[in-house]
């Protein structure tokens, strides 16, 4: 999961400049928006396709969940 995810984020981020010129007219950059933007649709995909399997579980043909909260520092929600 972490790395489909972690994909998914270096996508939108790295198109974040591209969009803002492209809405200022830029038509270069607009073009490189989209297809950075279509590459950041793929690994949402993933990252679902991943999501979903952990979620099965191995009983189910899924795989097995694993502990990510240290790779993306999150926080107990208590």
């Amino acid at each position: 999961m972490a790395s489909a995810y972690e994909d998914l984020v270096k996508a939108l981020r790295a198109s974040e400049e591209d969009v803002v010129k492209g809405y200022g007219g830029n038509r270069a950059a607009a073009t490189r928006a989209r297809k950075t933007l279509m590459n950041a649709r793929e690994a949402l995909n993933d990252c679902r396709k991943e999501l979903l399997a952990c979620g099965k579980g191995p009983d189910k043909g899924g795989t097995e969940p694993r502990d990510v909260t240290a790779q993306f520092n999150v926080e107990d929600a208590e």
